[in-house]
């Protein structure tokens, strides 16, 4: 079966009974690459980690980020994707906790940034290929001494 592919197994509950239960088959291949595409934008922002690993991921090319860029698509797809990320970061840094779980976290790495500075227990959550690649990332950043 393609790693892009999961079957998703619910229940639908009402008054504690279970109602239905049902298969669902998704493909979801079309989410990695979005998600590099938007770790490649991140790269021209101040986000924690994002520049180092917009270049891991173009190795062994340069990532060189162009700012004379003007496409307003571009600008405005990244002005939004930090503003996103800082806006969070807001809220986060509002609250007390210290367990943190992210649904969907693609290739951002507040994970890594809240686990060591503020240390809180962070469980980032996403299909196994962007976690796989997630993780070569942290290796190598690591080894850099990030």
């Amino acid at each position: 079966m393609d790693p892009a592919i999961l079957n998703y197994h619910y229940l639908t509950l009402f008054n504690n009974s279970v109602m239905e239960q049902s298969t669902i088959i998704r493909d979801f291949s079309s989410i990695s690459p979005s998600a590099k595409w938007m770790l490649l934008c991140k790269g021209y922002t101040n986000i924690p980690f994002a520049r180092e690993v917009a270049e891991l991921l173009e190795y062994p090319n340069k990532y060189i980020p162009d700012f004379k860029k003007r496409d307003f698509t571009f600008r405005a797809s990244t002005t939004g994707l930090e503003n996103r990320y800082w806006s969070i970061d807001q809220l986060l840094n509002d609250l007390t906790i210290k367990n943190i779980l992210e649904l969907s976290s693609g290739y951002s790495f507040r994970s890594l940034e809240y686990t060591q500075q503020k240390g809180v227990h962070y469980i980032d959550t996403d299909l196994p290929d962007v976690i796989a690649t997630k993780k070569e990332f942290i290796n190598s950043l690591k080894k850099e001494g990030l």
